[in-house]
């Protein structure tokens, strides 16, 4: 990903089937205020995922955005191979 892409999220990924932006976020608690550059993101890049990454116990939706526990979806990762 460019250094462009990046000033707006902490990691973008692009593969051939899609654009994901990544924020990670140390707070148990995201707000809306907190994805202002992955929501900004998405509207200049049509089509990418976001996907919020932080310290909260459970998995929820903020301005349609997947906000996920960083603990299980690293564990997923890792577990997938």
């Amino acid at each position: 990903a460019s250094s462009a892409l990046l000033k707006r999220v902490d990691i973008a990924i692009e593969t051939g089937r899609e654009r994901l932006a990544i924020e990670i976020k140390s707070a148990e608690r995201v707000q809306s205020s907190d994805l202002r550059g992955l929501r900004q993101f998405l509207v200049d890049y049509p089509g990418s995922r976001g996907l919020c990454l932080c310290r909260a116990e459970r998995a929820f939706a903020l301005d349609k955005i997947d906000c996920l526990p960083w603990r299980s979806f690293f564990k997923e990762i890792l577990c997938a191979g």
